[in-house]
């Protein structure tokens, strides 16, 4: 069965970067992209998605609300968290990431981050689905 896939984000040239790391990594997955939080959510309420790689600040929802909505449903559904907005040294941004990295364990990426730092996240958090 094909690996599921999520990629929430409004700059679509950040989501083709995102497919050319998942290409080197899977043989068989479906990508799913949304615009949006709202979208996001309603794909995510709809299907059994095995990873998402998720704008931090998405228009309409944010990422850390599709999460813990997520989270509930789909325990086993994991997140790549990444930021494309901001500067990773914003006072908000800081206090957001310890959040959702003090209450989930989560690693945020920002959008600088290398293409490497991705690739690992993303293999990470595949191996962890599949119980590797």
């Amino acid at each position: 069965m094909a690996y599921q896939v999520l990629i929430a984000d409004n700059n679509s040239m950040f989501s083709l970067g995102v497919e050319s790391v998942l290409k080197r990594i899977l043989n068989d997955y479906v990508a799913h992209k949304a615009n949006d939080g709202l979208e996001a959510q309603r794909i995510l309420d709809e299907g059994s998605i095995d990873l998402v790689v998720i704008n931090l600040y998405l228009p309409k929802k944010n990422d850390l609300q599709v999460f813990e909505e997520s989270r509930e449903k789909s325990p086993q559904t994991r997140f790549v968290v990444y930021n494309s907005q901001r500067g990773p040294n914003d006072p908000d941004l800081d206090l957001h990431y310890i959040r959702m990295i003090t209450k989930y364990g989560l690693t945020p990426l920002h959008a600088d981050s290398s293409t490497e730092a991705f690739e690992k996240a993303i293999r990470t958090c595949i191996e962890e689905s599949k119980g590797k």
